[in-house]
């Protein structure tokens, strides 16, 4: 089934319920399934009352309606079970008014028990029967509940007793503000219109008539005449002096413009200002940098070097810096720490090394560099 729109839905419903009250049930039927019970299609009246409690389990009218369905079809049990519901969700209310659903119609607590009771009694359970048309005596809320009087006296003497049925014109219709929503026609973009309407002038370069203003301010007083303007048609001396005077301003006017255009303006500086907060400090010459010390392979020790030093050393071929060390100590009778051993290396002094000691005593006897022996004195 295709969906229909919402304005669509509307109308179908609104025209199910004009044909409801026009008594034509079978027009009805074909815009909305709820009135199939005027048809006697109970059956299809049940399978309708059956999908509304499936969208709204807690609709109590719709229990109660489905009950009666089942209680005219013989479906006693399926009636009980459709009252207790209803019971269920009245969640202990004498009443609920469904005006506000489009169902102008209430559901009492009194009418659901008297008809459980119904069918309490056509299941054999005569207690529960007499139980439920007690309490529905007592929630009783409008006179024309007294009719379940009647029905409980019937009951006691054995006869047949019909349910309570809601009103025959309880029906749910569509809200009006919905209907009037659809069948209202509304212009969205609609007329335009002024808003604000700004009228520019230009100013009169011509002066009021002193004349005008005192017949404006006194009724009394004689209006000037309409062409008594002096205009400059009437005076030429005065039109030539006019336009005298603007020759002369357009003249002003294009040198002062030859002027500022031909003005260079120079840059002014801001002042100087000290900072807030400080005081001025006066111009002094900045101070020349500091000559860079000479690297030392030690910065903690100045190597000195110690006299003397320029002695050949008794040393095997495999000794190491160590060795050379202690001899060196030995002949100098110095302790190993007080100094160090020094080489030439890429024309720069550094400390003597394994590596570079082995190149040393492997080199060739004519061209042996030397290695130097410096006293360690701190600074």
């Amino acid at each position: 089934m295709e969906d229909m729109s919402m304005v669509k839905t509307l109308r179908i419903w609104s025209d199910g319920v004009s044909f409801m009250e026009q008594g034509k049930f079978q027009d009805a039927l074909m815009n909305f399934m709820a009135l199939e019970g005027r048809t006697d299609s109970s059956q299809q009246t049940n399978h309708a009352f059956e999908e509304a409690v499936e969208k709204d389990k807690m609709l109590a009218v719709a229990h109660f309606m489905l009950g009666n369905v089942n209680l005219a079809l013989n479906r006693n049990e399926k009636a009980l079970k459709n009252f207790n519901d209803a019971h269920f969700y009245m969640r202990g209310n004498k009443l609920i008014n469904y005006q506000q659903l489009g169902l102008k119609s209430k559901l009492y607590m009194c009418e659901i028990l008297a008809n459980r009771a119904i069918a309490h009694s056509r299941l054999g359970d005569s207690q529960d029967a007499k139980n439920d048309f007690l309490n529905s005596l007592q929630c009783k809320v409008e006179p024309r509940h007294s009719v379940i009087d009647d029905q409980l006296l019937c009951w006691q003497s054995g006869q047949n007793i019909e349910p309570l049925k809601l009103p025959s014109h309880a029906v749910f219709q569509p809200q009006k503000r919905h209907l009037a929503a659809i069948n209202e026609k509304r212009d969205f973009l609609g007329k335009s219109k002024v808003v604000a309407e700004n009228e520019l002038r230009f100013p009169d370069s011509r002066s009021r008539s002193p004349l005008s203003f005192l017949s404006a301010s006194f009724p009394d007083f004689p209006k000037p005449v309409k062409d008594e303007q002096v205009t400059e048609e009437h005076l030429p001396e005065a039109a030539n002096a006019a336009t005298g005077r603007r020759l002369l301003l357009t003249d002003l006017r294009k040198k002062e413009t030859r002027r500022s255009l031909k003005r260079v303006s120079s840059p002014i500086e801001p002042p100087k200002k000290p900072l807030p907060g400080l005081p001025e400090r006066p111009n002094s010459p900045r101070r020349p940098p500091p000559s860079p010390r000479a690297q030392s392979p030690l910065r903690a020790n100045t190597p000195t070097p110690r006299s003397g030093a320029r002695s050949p050393l008794p040393l095997d071929e495999a000794a190491s810096t160590q060795e050379l060390l202690r001899v060196a100590a030995d002949t100098f009778k110095l302790s190993e720490d007080s100094f160090a051993l020094w080489c030439m290396k890429n024309d720069q002094l550094t400390a003597l090394q394994d590596q570079d000691l082995e190149e040393i005593l492997g080199s060739p006897m004519d061209n042996k560099p030397t290695v130097y022996c410096y006293e360690n004195k701190p600074e």
